[in-house]
């Protein structure tokens, strides 16, 4: 294909790319068939600054294009040939319906209009439609051009379409700055605010969800099925949300959230427990489905720690409201109710025993009968048990000497680090369960963020918050501070992506995730978390990673799994 001397300002191309049409700067719009012939060209394409309009009805029928005195010019898509002269005002926002039959247009100068695109000929036009945002895709129309919908300031404002002219049907006031929208082939309205997406039933005129996220909306889409819908930011980023699960038919969807404070993933990760401020527990089906099982609203405070047994059969969640709540984990539906030790901090399961740890004591009981075994007087924020039920661990973090709190504080003031970030210093000790006893204690120079015991109950493996791997033999009482491929392949909450084991990381306010290859002697960064998304918990298990956030949402990430032979 070839033109003139002028440069091209616009392209479009066909549905099908049986057509291409190009805008040139000397004011001609050429048009050519897919065989790299010229079809036509025409005179009359003008244009100011970003305000250009070139484009190819869906069906490729119609080619519209910006001309002089703010008409927008409309031909046959085919051959060329000259249908109408629009008048939409300039600097419009125009757009085809999804079947191509209407185009409906924004602009300050003529408000907003809708045309029939077969002939041309105007449908109906409003002229008053307050402070539109024509820089933010403030205009959106229907698959079948029934529907139309224009954004101001605050507000998105719905129009039909039918009866050949405009009438409102609906004005949906205090949004944070309507940016971006369109409608779903069932007439389901997405609209990009400042802070979410937010999906509109025009039929029931409801709010059917909110889709919180933090970016800079640039540009909305729906995949062509209609089963997810994508944002755009200004920024780069690329958000894409799984939308199955929403019922369009159903009531309007509950505009507060509440954000995760708690997760745990099952061994085999078919299940993940969820714990939320306002004391609920939700049990979820991580298959394909992602299917919700149970949700309970059971705690009077913070559901802040969940852990599952190694079969997966039961799982436990705990609260400072003093309760323990020990739930099936195949149907979610609540074992029994145990009086937890003041200020819970974290539980854990073997197979057989059930163990709570807090502000001073660290409780066990029996799974069996759900009675209580033994309390030793100890604190605890974190606990580990080993598998068959002899030894359990537990961490008191940040027992820093108070010299160096009062530096953490004096940082925290003056903007630094916060004192999740800082080395600090964890206070380790390892109970006997069967003679009720201290074995024996570690100090370790930072702030730990969970703990495992190997297999052979050799040794412990604990993670820092920075992500750091500490070996706790408990043979020699050693503490070495190096991540053993050899350790980490044998804990059966750690990913292996092709045979390489990766662990969630933290710095700062980076959330991300590494990877120990057999070449490196250092972990790899492999996953970097955007930092607009508010993490508050996260949680691993051999196939599958889970982030929650302060806004609600839980995100999982399926690792493709192999075995190191």
């Amino acid at each position: 294909m070839s033109t003139n001397s002028s440069s091209i300002q616009e392209l479009a191309l066909s549905s099908e790319s049986s057509r291409v049409a190009a805008a040139l700067s000397d004011g001609t719009v050429w048009l050519w068939d897919n065989r790299n012939e010229l079809i036509d060209s025409f005179d009359g394409f003008k244009g100011s600054g970003k305000w250009y309009q070139l484009q190819f009805s869906p069906t490729g029928t119609r080619l519209a294009y910006s001309s002089a005195n703010g008409i927008i010019q409309l031909r046959d898509g085919i051959n060329g040939r000259f249908i109408a002269d629009m008048q939409c005002g300039s600097r419009q926002d125009l757009e085809f319906s999804g079947d191509g039959s209407r185009i409906a247009s924004l602009s300050r100068a003529c408000g907003l209009t809708l045309w029939n695109s077969e002939s041309g000929a105007l449908i109906g036009a409003v002229t008053d439609i307050g402070d539109i945002r024509l820089d933010l895709g403030a205009l959106a129309i229907s698959a079948n051009g029934s529907l139309l919908a224009t954004a101001n300031r605050d507000k998105v404002t719905l129009w039909s379409g039918n009866d050949d002219s405009l009438a409102q049907i609906k004005v949906l006031n205090n949004l944070d700055l309507p940016g971006s929208m369109t409608f779903s082939l069932d007439n389901i309205l997405a609209i990009a605010t400042e802070f979410d997406i937010k999906l509109y039933n025009v039929k029931t005129h409801s709010f059917i969800s909110t889709l919180p996220f933090g970016g800079d909306p640039a540009a909305l889409a729906f995949s062509p099925d209609y089963t997810h819908v994508a944002v755009g930011t200004y920024d780069g980023g690329v958000y894409l949300w799984d939308i199955r699960a929403i019922d369009a038919s159903g009531p309007p969807a509950n505009e507060e959230v509440t954000a995760v404070c708690a997760l745990a993933l099952s061994r085999d990760c078919s299940r993940l427990a969820c714990g939320f401020e306002n004391g609920t527990v939700e049990l979820w089906d991580t298959s394909p489905t992602k299917r919700p099982i149970s949700s309970h609203q059971v705690h009077e405070t913070w559901a802040e720690a969940l852990g599952f047994g190694p079969d997966g059969g039961l799982f436990a969640s705990g609260s400072d409201d003093g309760t323990v709540k020990l739930w099936n984990g195949e149907d979610g539906s609540l074992r029994g109710t145990l009086t937890a030790p003041s200020g819970l901090r974290a539980v854990a399961l073997s197979n057989t025993v059930l163990v709570a740890v807090g502000d001073g004591d660290v409780t066990l009981w029996s799974l069996d009968t759900q009675s209580l075994i033994h309390t030793f007087k100890q604190p605890g924020d974190i606990v580990s048990i080993a598998e068959n039920s002899t030894l359990i661990v537990v961490a008191v973090v940040g027992e820093d000497d108070s010299e160096d709190s009062e530096d953490s504080d004096e940082s925290e003031e003056d903007g630094g680090d916060s004192k999740d970030d800082v080395l600090g210093q964890s206070s380790v000790s390892l109970l006997d369960v069967v003679n009720h006893t201290t074995i024996a204690t570690f100090n370790v120079p930072q702030d730990l963020d969970t703990m495992s015991f190997l297999p052979d109950n050799s040794q412990i493996v604990a993670q820092t918050r920075g992500g750091v791997f500490l070996s706790l033999n408990l043979i020699n009482k050693d503490v070495i501070e190096a991540p053993t491929l050899e350790h980490l392949i044998q804990l059966p909450d750690t990913p292996l992506w092709n045979g390489v084991p990766i662990w969630h990381c933290r710095d700062k306010e980076q959330h991300y995730f590494s990877a120990l290859f057999p070449q490196h002697q250092s972990p790899v960064p492999v996953l970097w978390i955007p930092r607009d998304l508010p993490v508050t918990a996260w949680t691993q298990g051999s196939s599958m990673i889970a982030l929650g956030c302060g806004d609600g949402r839980v995100m999982l990430l399926r690792i493709p799994i192999s075995h190191v032979g």
